[in-house]
């Protein structure tokens, strides 16, 4: 006598277990899958299932979303709100278990983006760069250049200079206010200096001084 156990449960015969065992089902069902014909049959049904189960889905979430769109939003906010932090924590999980290949995966969508139109590429990372640090658009940028004449706002150069041959942007450190564009010179020397007003004053007068020094020299 086999136990209860060995036998797959049926809700539809009246003592809920089906008529052949585990053993005898796995065995027989072994024999279906090695013909090739049933193989076949599988691949192919599999296939237009799920094109069919697919594509309605689509189309109907597609519907779904134009008629309510307003309604699907909200909604997405309030789970997020409800449940951020398992959110995130899965996120992050997520992140760490398929670190290396998504990675690589990023990686080789860059290279494929910039191959294809490198300009739009920098382009969009110029943008990024100046909301991320500075709180402007690019067109601000130009607009502040435009302003200035294309030229340094201190010693009133036309070419930027330095490696990335850009205008760099000078700004309160303190505040963020943005304070004017500069070529790499000047910005370097007012970092080297600190934005200190007094020292820069003192080198103004040191460097007068020496100028006083060669006048005299020179009359004697």
């Amino acid at each position: 006598m086999k136990k209860r156990s060995s036998f797959y449960r049926r809700k539809a015969v009246p003592d809920g277990l089906y008529s052949w065992c585990k053993e005898c089902c796995y065995a027989h069902e072994r024999k279906i899958r090695r013909t090739k014909a049933y193989r076949r049959k599988r691949s192919v049904l599999r296939k237009a299932l799920w094109r069919k189960n697919n594509a309605t889905c689509r189309s109907e979430k597609r519907k779904y979303w134009r008629e309510h769109r307003n309604q699907c939003r909200e909604e997405q906010k309030r789970k997020y709100k409800r449940h951020r932090k398992k959110y995130l924590m899965a996120m992050r999980k997520n992140y760490y278990r398929n670190r290396k290949t998504m990675i690589k995966r990023v990686r080789s969508w860059k290279d494929a983006q910039f191959k294809s139109n490198p300009r739009k590429v920098l382009r969009l990372r110029r943008e990024y760069h100046l909301k991320g640090k500075y709180g402007m658009t690019l067109g601000q940028y130009k607009a502040l250049l435009k302003r200035q004449g294309g030229q340094c706002k201190i010693c009133e150069k036309t070419k930027p200079g330095g490696f990335a041959r850009r205008w760099h942007i000078d700004h309160d450190h303190k505040t963020g206010a943005i304070r004017g564009l500069l070529c790499a010179r000047c910005n370097m020397a007012l970092g080297l200096f600190g934005d200190d007003i007094f020292i820069l004053q003192k080198a103004v007068q040191y460097l007068l001084a020496a100028k006083r020094l060669k006048k005299r020299e020179k009359s004697a």
